[in-house]
């Protein structure tokens, strides 16, 4: 077992499918945002509206208790955050872009006093594939408990079997930008080491492939 089995038992899922689907919307937002940055079209607009509600509900599982949030963001403020984040040149600054919408890390908190940006990072992950892939309690913990087995495969998921799904879910609850970028640096490092997995949003896909070993959905 390997990260790339993971890649692999990931593209059997409807998450691939419609993972897919968006990074080709993303190079027509990205494309577009670049053409006409301070002065979009009402398409353009609309478009990029329509892919920031697509990647909530995609992250949500189309669970439909989670999505909403996004179609409470104006149009003009997803187009700003957008062309914010794709000019950035900081992994901050592109972060934060897209944590100042509502549904993707624009409310503190009451509790700890952070923002969550795991949402933000699934914006993030097909505007960016390359560098960016999405943070979320599955690809978190499965990369925590590699990392604690010296990436011995069959070691580590037999330890991952012993945690339960909703335990995990709470422990990693509250990501902030801190500790989201955290992890895509080290997405990045392993993209620098196994060349079969060469986007950072590979990375991602994979572990969270091998988490459904351990945590089967449904």
């Amino acid at each position: 077992m390997n990260l790339s089995d993971g890649l692999e038992r990931y593209k059997g899922t409807l998450f691939y499918r419609g993972a897919c689907e968006l990074e080709r919307d993303a190079q027509k937002v990205t494309a577009a945002v670049r053409d006409a940055a301070s002065a979009p079209s009402q398409s353009s607009v609309a478009q990029a509206r329509d892919f920031l509600i697509a990647v909530e509900r995609w992250k949500a599982g189309c669970l439909e208790e989670r999505t909403g949030n996004a179609a409470k963001n104006e149009g003009s403020k997803i187009w700003e955050a957008l062309v914010a984040a794709v000019t950035a040149e900081s992994d901050r600054d592109k972060l934060c872009s897209i944590m100042v919408l509502r549904g993707f890390g624009s409310c503190t908190n009451p509790e700890t006093h952070q923002r969550p940006a795991k949402v933000a990072t699934s914006v993030l992950r097909f505007l960016f594939p390359e560098l960016w892939g999405v943070v979320d309690w599955r690809a978190a913990a499965t990369l925590g408990v590699l990392e604690k087995n010296g990436w011995d495969f069959d070691r580590a998921m037999k330890e991952a079997k012993t945690n339960r799904a909703s335990d995990l879910r709470e422990c990693f609850k509250n990501i902030d930008e801190d500790a989201a970028i955290d992890y895509e640096k080290r997405y990045r490092a392993i993209t620098a080491r196994q060349p079969e997995l060469p986007r950072a949003a590979d990375v991602d896909m994979a572990l969270f492939g091998l988490s459904l070993e351990a945590w089967p959905m449904g």
